[in-house]
């Protein structure tokens, strides 16, 4: 019961980031889909208009934990194409949706 309850709260932050993220030019690392059957409740993504590690910092600002780089996958982000490595943001069972809609209206300026 517990897991299924975490399990849909997770969801539910991660409906709207991916919604928005998906709506944004920025490129997402991997499945799309905001399911907690499909995904892990974290995103990592970039986009060619700003750095992650300037997405980080006003992130930061705001109060949202947040991290980017390659994260210890070198090889791969080079691989890909990104080798200024990622944003990575998660929404797990101790986030609130307020902390997801600041982290939507920072990385909206941003962008």
């Amino acid at each position: 019961e517990v897991y299924r309850l975490v399990a849909a709260h997770e969801e539910s932050l991660m409906v709207p980031l991916m919604d928005f993220l998906a709506s944004r030019r920025v490129r997402i690392v991997g499945s799309t889909s905001s399911s907690r059957a499909v995904r892990a409740p974290t995103v990592a993504f970039t986009s060619d208009r700003i750095e992650p590690a300037r997405v980080v910092e006003a992130l930061a600002g705001a109060g949202i934990g947040v991290g980017h780089g390659d994260f210890y996958a070198r090889r791969l982000t080079d691989a890909i194409g990104l080798p200024g490595g990622v944003v990575r943001l998660s929404m797990v069972h101790y986030n609130t949706a307020d902390e997801v809609a600041r982290a939507l209206t920072v990385v909206d300026r941003l962008l």
